[in-house]
C-alpha cells in the first residue's frame, strides 16, 4: 500500500509518499517547503513535487495513481495550518473515495526520538538512554501554544503513551515534573523535543537542573520540526485501526483559537 502523507501543522508545508511491503516501510519521495508564504500557498506545490518525484521512480506515469490512501497530521498545532491541511486532504480523498489516517503531531515528534536512540547513545556521551532497572527514559514532546502554554504528551522509548495529548502552562508543567521527580532513587533521562522545547529550553533547564538524578536532553532543530517522515511511518502502523473517510476526519485543536478566546473576553 502507498500512502500520501501531508503536514501543515507548523510553519512548513510537507508531503511524503511511502510504501509498505511485507511489513517494511519505504519512503518513495518527500518534499518540504519552508517559505514565509502561508500553507494555503505551499501545500499543493509540496504535494505536486512529491508526486512528480515518485512518478520519476515509477513505471506508472500517472501521479494520482501512485497512492492508495492518505494521512494527515491532525494536530495539535497551528489552527490555520490544520484547517488548510484538512481541506486539502479531504479534497484528495473525496475525489477517489480514499481513507485518511489521522496522526498526532506530538506522537510524530516522539517517533523522531525513538527512531534515533542509537544515534543519541553513540554520539551524545553525556546522555546514555538505556532503559533498565536502574535507568528510565521519558520523551516529552512540546509544541509552543503561545501565551506561555504548550501542547504536550509523554512517551516511553517504545512509543507507549503515559499521557494523552493535552495543553498546559509551561511553568505549571515544569513544576509538576519537578515535584514528581524530586526524590528520584535512580537515574531518569528526560528528552524534550519540539519547538516548545527550544522556545522554553532556558526555563526548563532553570526549573529542573537542581533535581537529583534527572538528566535533561534537548533534540536538535531538525528533530524539533521535521515530522513528515514519522507521520508516514505512523500512517502505515495505524491504517487498520484509525483510517476514516473524509466525512469522519476530526482535527485535534485541544483549545480554542486565540481569536475565539479574545472574543469571549469582550
Amino acid at each position: 500500500m502507498n500512502i500520501l502523507s501531508i503536514d501543515t501543522s507548523a510553519k512548513s508545508s510537507s508531503a511524503c509518499l511511502s510504501k509498505a511491503n511485507d511489513g517494511k516501510i519505504k519512503i518513495i519521495s518527500k518534499k518540504i517547503i519552508n517559505h514565509v508564504a502561508t500553507q494555503s500557498q505551499t501545500i499543493l506545490p509540496a504535494i505536486d513535487e512529491c508526486l512528480k518525484k515518485s512518478v520519476d521512480k515509477s513505471a506508472d506515469k500517472s501521479a494520482d495513481k501512485n497512492y492508495d490512501a492518505l494521512s494527515l497530521c491532525v494536530g495539535p498545532g497551528s489552527f490555520t495550518g490544520l484547517r488548510v491541511g484538512a481541506a486539502t486532504i479531504k479534497g484528495l480523498a473525496f475525489a477517489r473515495n480514499l481513507k485518511i489516517v489521522p496522526i498526532s503531531s506530538l506522537e510524530a515528534l516522539a517517533l523522531n526520538i525513538t527512531s534515533k536512540l542509537d544515534k543519541f547513545n553513540t554520539k551524545n556521551t553525556s546522555a546514555k538512554f538505556f532503559v533498565n532497572k536502574n535507568t528510565a527514559t521519558i520523551i516529552i514532546p512540546l509544541i509552543d501554544a503561545r501565551a506561555g502554554r504548550v501542547y504536550f504528551s509523554v512517551f516511553d522509548t517504545k512509543l507507549n503513551r503515559y499521557i494523552e495529548d493535552d495543553h498546559i502552562e509551561i511553568k505549571t508543567l515544569l513544576n509538576i515534573i519537578r515535584v514528581k521527580f524530586q526524590n528520584l532513587k535512580y537515574k531518569t533521562n528526560l528528552i524534550f523535543v519540539g519547538d516548545g522545547a527550544s522556545t522554553y529550553k532556558k526555563l526548563i533547564n532553570d526549573t529542573l537542573k537542581s533535581v537529583k538524578n534527572l538528566k535533561l536532553t534537548f533534540a536538535n532543530d531538525k528533530e524539533n520540526s521535521d515530522i513528515i517522515t514519522s507521520i508516514a511511518y505512523l500512517s502505515h502502523k495505524y491504517f487498520d485501526k484509525k483510517a476514516v473517510y473524509s466525512s469522519d476526519l476530526k482535527l485535534n485543536y485541544l483549545q480554542a483559537s486565540q481569536a475565539e478566546r479574545n472574543l469571549k473576553l469582550k
